[in-house]
């Protein structure tokens, strides 16, 4: 065998790319104009500290059917938030919701563009999903 003798290990991470991906991720997360909440948190500042937020929920029907905040406002899909931006009522907080977080955070990126306060919009980290291993585990997740 004629091959070079090895001698230590190749950085995995930069040579997937992986730390470009994190530094990419962390500059979208700079430039974000709106709020995000973890579950804990916001259902605390909703059962203590009176947070009415109106609650959007931007998963599609069919996700909303298998499981859904029992106070949630309005269910719309992320992609058509444009549609229901003016059944957003002006001068509240708005939570918006997904099953994981990701959608959540594109709708709020799309409202703010649309002219919603960003000072106002919450994007809920870890989605229903989250809610329903942190907050309420009687919830089902899928």
């Amino acid at each position: 065998m004629n091959a070079p003798k090895i001698t230590e290990l190749i950085d995995y991470t930069g040579f997937c790319g992986q730390a470009a991906a994190e530094d990419a991720a962390a500059t979208a997360r700079a430039a974000e104009t709106f709020g995000r909440i973890t579950c804990v948190e916001a259902q605390r500042r909703m059962s203590k500290e009176e947070w009415a937020p109106f609650v959007l929920d931007v998963r599609t029907k069919r996700e909303a059917e298998v499981v859904s905040l029992p106070f949630a406002d309005l269910q719309h899909p992320h992609r058509q938030v444009g549609a229901i931006v003016g059944r957003i009522p002006e001068g509240r907080d708005v939570l918006v919701h997904c099953k994981g977080g990701i959608r959540s955070a594109v709708a709020c990126h799309s409202l703010v563009e649309l002219g919603v306060a960003p000072e106002r919009l919450f994007s809920l980290e870890g989605g229903i999903i989250a809610w329903a291993t942190e907050v309420d585990t009687s919830m089902p997740t899928y």
